[in-house]
């Protein structure tokens, strides 16, 4: 778990369920700072739900809840992008004195280096704003992201009323009955208050309380600075449709080809030397395929290979992929994608761990299998067929029984499962290959099964002939996101990370049906990126090249080319390409 043993929960339970026993059903809950009281009956549901809540709430685990019936229902049929106010940001009240999510710090821009210092009035300290409910997800495409919301910001008030100097329970209450994304459509007016960063230093001292010269930095938030926002809702701009004729798809997956002349330092540089560049459209080198990622649901892996054999067809020569704000989704379909764009099928993916002990790695190989994947994708010598060919010479026993039929995918023909027989007994004994378990050591997995722990190759991907790629990420970059990220990066896929660290949440949770409708939401598991490192908020996946959004800057979602970050890829992808020259020469 995060910051809670999941035995906690059900000893809590046992001791309310113990004494509720005694007193016919009443038990009495205590807020954390034991001021308020409240008595329940846990023989009906609402005192039920109530005495569920409160459990949870003693976990100090952010990320595990219980939802009501009506509030599942919602979230199952609707898109959950809505959100506070029906503004595509997600927004939750802190449950214990620290922040629910303290995201990785930023360096300061230059901007809030030099704000705000002959006037405090819209500033914020840290102990003022500790109340305040904070945004854990903007929604892409959203209302939310346009107007510049990030991950961390905190909600001030809404309109003219204002959360500061309430208790939690107090805005808690408040948000779950008059801010819901049901509640509004129009332009509603919300005051929002963004970190300010400052330094502290630290000194290092000896048995004797000696400075022994060592000093570290890092990056605190020292306060806040508010702003007025006024942004329409959601309800007003759905569905999704790109402004610009260029960009293809829908609002899971959207895609357009950008130029790596596009670069906003190469269009700096030949502007000021007058170079003449009216060919680079004829250039099908410098062609670049731009997707966007804004989730990974059922039909995200759909989308991207799709995207992929239009901009293919195009003539796309490297890619990149964005994966700014989104917050994840179902895991299996981000390994599922990202299985497809590594060479090796025992490349490890990803590893979880769950609260019993269990270590599992989750290699290319489990998905080969499935009947969704789509190949070795993005390959300048090997066909699609490849990794599939290779897991299947190496691993008969794991075909056995197999029937599969064929696809065609960007004009390569691919073997697709369609059914699975048993392992035999006789087959087992003759083959080398070992079902994962979760209890064998590291050491036992890397011996059997032949996986490779990300980070203990050095082969690059231009070494194996793979078309050049690019991920952004950035701060509202979670969960699955975060796994598709690793995995590539960890395996040497990727030409470079660009933009900023990211949410950090390692964390995976798994939604118990309830008697009444309801659902109880736990953390199970925590998973690891190929090379084992944990993703948390304090150590999250860094990039290795660092874009930050300038105070005022929103993303450029309905224009590319003026996205800053966007134009730190190309460049990351141009200076790939004058190594890979030179490397040559």
């Amino acid at each position: 778990g995060f910051l809670f043993q999941p035995p906690d929960f059900y000893h809590s339970w046992k001791e309310i369920r113990n004494v509720a026993r005694k007193q016919k059903g009443r038990v009495v809950l205590s807020s954390n700072n034991k001021k308020e009281q409240q008595q329940v009956d846990l023989t009906t549901r609402q005192g039920a739900v109530a005495t569920v809540k409160y459990v949870i709430s003693q976990l100090h685990d952010p990320f595990s809840k219980y939802l009501t019936r009506e509030e599942l229902l919602q979230e199952l049929s609707s898109d959950g992008n809505d959100g506070f106010l029906g503004l595509g940001a997600m927004v939750e009240v802190p449950t214990t004195s620290s922040t629910i999510h303290q995201r990785p710090v930023q360096p300061p821009t230059p901007n809030i280096k030099s704000s705000n210092n002959n006037n405090n009035n819209n500033r914020l300290s840290v102990t003022r704003a500790a109340n305040l409910p904070i945004i854990t997800a903007v929604a892409p495409d959203s209302p939310a992201e346009r107007a510049g919301f990030t991950v961390g910001d905190r909600i001030v008030g809404v309109e003219a009323s204002s959360f500061l100097g309430e208790t939690r329970d107090s805005i808690r209450k408040t948000m779950d009955s008059k801010y819901h994304a049901d509640n509004y459509a129009g332009y509603p007016s919300v005051t929002l208050a963004k970190p300010v960063l400052g330094t502290t230093t630290t000194t290092t001292t000896n048995t004797n309380n000696k400075a022994t010269g060592t000093t570290t930095s890092s990056l605190v938030v020292a306060g806040y600075r508010t702003s007025h926002v006024h942004l329409p809702t959601m309800s007003l701009g759905r569905p999704y449709k790109p402004q610009d004729p260029a960009v293809r798809g829908d609002a899971i997956v959207h895609y357009e080809m950008l130029n790596k002349q596009d670069s906003i330092y190469l269009m700096s540089s030949s502007s000021s030397t007058n170079n003449n560049n009216n060919n680079k459209d004829n250039d099908d080198t410098t062609k670049v395929g731009y997707i966007r990622l804004t989730r990974f649901s059922r039909a995200a892996t759909a989308g991207f290979i799709h995207a992929l054999e239009e901009l293919e067809h195009d003539g796309a020569q490297s890619y990149i992929v964005d994966l700014r704000n989104n917050y994840g989704g179902i895991i299996q379909e981000a390994m599922l994608t990202a299985s497809s764009l590594l060479r090796d099928p025992h490349a490890v993916l990803c590893f979880t761990m769950n609260a019993r002990g269990g270590f599992t790695p989750h290699d290319v190989e489990e998905y080969v299998v499935d009947s969704r994947y789509a190949g070795y994708l993005l390959s300048t010598r090997e066909p699609k067929s490849a990794t599939f060919a290779q897991a299947k010479r190496e691993d008969p026993a794991y075909f056995v029984g197999m029937t599969t039929t064929t696809t065609n995918i960007g004009g390569s023909t691919i073997p697709i499962p369609t059914t699975f027989g048993k392992i035999t007994t006789a087959s087992a004994s003759s083959s080398s290959w070992t079902p994962p378990s979760s209890f064998a050591s590291l050491h036992e997995q890397t011996q059997k099964r032949g996986i490779t722990v990300g980070g203990t190759t050095t082969t690059s991907s231009a070494a194996l002939g793979q078309k050049p790629l690019v991920l952004l990420i950035n701060e509202g970059t979670a969960s699955s996101a975060e796994v598709f990220a690793s995995a590539l990066h960890d395996n040497h896929r990727l030409v470079a990370l660009v933009g900023s660290p990211t949410y950090g949440k390692g964390l995976i949770q798994h939604t118990f049906p309830m008697p009444d409708g309801g659902g109880l939401r736990l953390t199970v598991a925590e998973y690891l990126t190929p090379a084992l490192h944990h993703v948390r908020p304090w150590t999250p996946i860094v990039p290795d090249v660092r874009c930050g959004k300038v105070r005022g800057q929103e993303l450029a979602t309905n224009n590319i080319g003026a996205d800053m970050c966007v134009g730190v890829a190309l460049d990351v992808l141009n200076d790939n390409a004058a190594d890979d020259k030179s490397d040559m020469i």
